[in-house]
C-alpha cells in the first residue's frame, strides 16, 4: 500500500479545487474570445459564399470566402442526416442567408438543404431537396 504523508494532504485538497477553477475560467476566457471573432447570425445578416472554415465548439463557428466569421447556436433538421448543421455542413459547401430570414441554405453537389437558425426541424415525410442554386 503507498503511504502518504498526511503533511500534504491538505495541500493537495486544497490545490486541486484551485487548480479546477484556473482551468475552467482560463478555458472560459479563450471559448468567449473565438467567438467575439465571429458576428452572430440573427434575422437581419445577409452573406452567401463558400464555407472554407468550420468549427463546432457549443456553438457553430463558420467563416464564409476566407474572411467573414459567423456565429449561430443549435440549429437542426432531423430530415438530414447528420442532423446538426455543424455536422451536416463542409468546408466547400456553398452556403446562403439572406437578410430578414431565419432561414439558412446549405448547397452540396448542386442539391439545396434547409435549416432554420436556432430551431430543431422534425423529420417530415418529404425532404426539402432542390437542383435549383438560386
Amino acid at each position: 500500500m503507498i503511504s502518504i504523508d498526511n503533511k500534504y494532504l491538505p495541500v493537495f485538497f486544497i490545490a486541486l479545487p484551485i487548480g479546477f477553477i484556473i482551468i475552467v475560467v482560463v478555458g472560459t476566457y479563450f471559448q468567449n474570445k473565438e467567438w467575439e471573432e465571429h458576428l452572430e447570425i440573427t434575422f437581419l445578416t445577409e452573406f452567401e459564399g463558400e464555407i472554407t472554415a468550420l468549427k463546432t465548439d457549443g456553438a457553430i463557428l463558420l467563416e464564409v470566402n476566407n474572411k467573414n466569421k459567423f456565429r449561430l447556436d443549435y440549429t437542426h433538421n432531423s430530415s438530414y442526416e447528420p442532423n446538426y448543421l455543424g455536422d451536416f455542413a463542409h468546408i466547400g459547401d456553398y452556403v446562403v442567408k439572406h437578410v430578414n430570414s431565419d432561414s439558412i441554405f446549405i448547397y452540396q453537389d448542386s442539391i439545396k438543404y434547409y435549416f432554420i437558425i436556432g430551431k430543431r426541424l422534425e423529420r417530415i415525410n418529404t425532404r426539402h431537396k432542390s437542383n435549383n442554386i438560386n
